[in-house]
């Protein structure tokens, strides 16, 4: 679970750089200010299918994401 009212962004590329989002089964994240579709890219380049939204057009949002199985196709 990830709340940290902005870095977020940050600690996601972080994770995605140092390859330590394999080790990460799910992720419950709520994002702020810049929208999510950097955070489901690099979620997406990593394994995993994610859903988001954003409640009352409020500038945060939540993205629940799940790693694909190893023997699914990639999407």
């Amino acid at each position: 679970k990830i709340d940290c009212e902005g870095s977020e962004y940050e600690i996601l590329e972080c994770l995605f750089k140092s390859d330590q989002l394999p080790n990460i089964s799910v992720v419950m994240l709520e994002w702020h200010y810049n929208g999510p579709q950097k955070i489901e890219e690099l979620l997406k380049k990593s394994g995993f299918l994610s859903f988001s939204f954003m409640p009352y057009n409020s500038g945060t949002g939540m993205i629940y994401a799940v790693r694909r199985s190893p023997f699914e196709r990639a999407m």
